[in-house]
């Protein structure tokens, strides 16, 4: 049985296989190899970090350029970056760290006004749909509030912001729907394949890519 924190990729990977969750998450077997896409997003991430904890002016970065008025009048709502939230078996709050974890996450910023939590994240590359459930993840894992504004930025779209708002009455349906399904992934004995063209393209375990898995398409 699986009794470690799980975080929104993994969850998400689950969701795709559950063969697949298994060789990275405890089997320990992950495609460890330079991506160039993954470098630039940590990059753009990293100076979007220190610019908002005030460590460095607005980052000469020609991908970021567009975004400078946008990210300069978000400074006026003096936001918390690079956020770690974690909650226990029970839903209470954790460190991000702590062997309790039960369920964690990271957002890129967020600040509060009259009651509503506003929640970003920093996305570069496409656009994809599951990137509204990142976001229900960071509704579940933050505190009681009257709502939340999710907010995801592409930075490679300009002008492209997609807003997801919640409820309170929402975040609870939220719980009770991670927490069911982080429950089932800790009880899973089997871990079967579900095999997909688009999930099994780019698994290490994909016979095609010189893995060991034979129900890949």
């Amino acid at each position: 049985m699986y009794n470690k924190a799980i975080s929104y990729s993994g969850k998400s990977l689950y969701r795709k296989c559950p063969k697949a969750f298994k060789s990275a998450y405890i089997d320990g077997v992950r495609d460890d190899s330079p991506k160039p896409a993954a470098e630039r997003g940590t990059m753009i991430h990293d100076l979007l970090e220190k610019f908002f904890k005030g460590e460095v002016s607005y980052p000469d970065h020609v991908a970021l350029k567009p975004w400078r008025r946008f990210m300069e009048q978000l400074t006026l709502k003096q936001p918390k970056p690079e956020g770690e939230l974690a909650v226990d078996i029970n839903w209470k709050p954790v460190a991000f760290d702590s062997p309790d974890a039960f369920f964690r996450g990271k957002y890129d910023l967020s600040f509060t006004e009259r009651g509503v939590v506003d929640l970003l994240d920093w996305k570069t590359g496409k656009i994809y749909p599951e990137h509204e459930h990142q976001g229900e993840c960071y509704v579940a894992l933050t505190d009681e509030a009257i709502g939340y504004n999710v907010s995801m930025v592409y930075i490679d779209k300009y002008d492209e912001v997609h807003r997801y708002f919640h409820n309170a009455r929402d975040r609870l349906k939220l719980i009770d729907n991670i927490h069911k399904e982080i429950t089932d992934i800790r009880n899973d004995e089997e871990f079967k394949a579900t095999p997909s063209e688009n999930a099994c393209k780019w698994c290490v375990l994909s016979w095609r890519n010189g893995g060991t898995c034979t129900d890949a398409r």
